[in-house]
């Protein structure tokens, strides 16, 4: 289901979830899958692992900003919002942006 709507609508969804409560009511009985195991550890702090520029980035995605719109916001071109996202991936241990989004609202961005 996810596959077939744009990332700014899963980083939406997930906000959504988040903030009502709504899970998965078999989601206790089943292990998680690996992809949320980052979510899990406890969230370094965003400090001096990640540039101004980078949590700039990451604050506005946490926002569900498109890159389109991270790169108007910030006066950037959009190739260089990929470049900092792939940086921001690399060093939060995250392999999509509803990962990193999650991650700026745990670390309190």
């Amino acid at each position: 289901m996810y596959s077939k709507i744009g990332a700014t609508h899963r980083t939406q969804a997930a906000l959504y979830a988040r903030d009502t409560g709504l899970s998965d009511p078999g989601a206790a009985t089943r292990p998680a899958p690996a992809s949320t195991l980052v979510l899990e550890r406890e969230a370094p702090s965003v400090g001096p692992a990640l540039t101004a520029r980078e949590e700039g980035v990451l604050r506005l995605l946490s926002e569900g900003l498109s890159n389109r719109l991270i790169s108007r916001n910030l006066g950037i071109s959009e190739k260089t919002v990929k470049n900092h996202l792939n940086s921001i991936y690399s060093k939060i241990g995250a392999t999509h942006r509803t990962q990193a989004a999650l991650y700026a609202l745990h670390s309190g961005l």
